[in-house]
């Protein structure tokens, strides 16, 4: 199934991932929650090479870039 995965700051409306599949949003909602920030970075980082799937990386980047970030889904 096909999703789109969204970011934002906590003030913001939100922005798209450019990668990421309904299961790689099933994993981050599992494994970190929807609410990410800096502590999630090396958890994200092992995610990105255990899965060989570079949206971990992706998220992580963003958070290193902006600082603590909300997520969703929309199907």
């Amino acid at each position: 199934m096909s999703v789109n995965i969204h970011w934002r700051p906590t003030s913001d409306k939100g922005k798209c991932f450019d990668s990421g599949t309904s299961s790689s949003w099933d994993r981050l909602q599992r494994a970190c929650g929807t609410k990410l920030n800096e502590s999630h970075v090396p958890k994200l980082r092992v995610m990105a090479i255990s899965t060989d799937n570079e949206f971990y990386n992706e998220v992580a980047d963003v958070i290193e870039k902006v600082g603590s970030i909300e997520v969703w889904g929309e199907y």
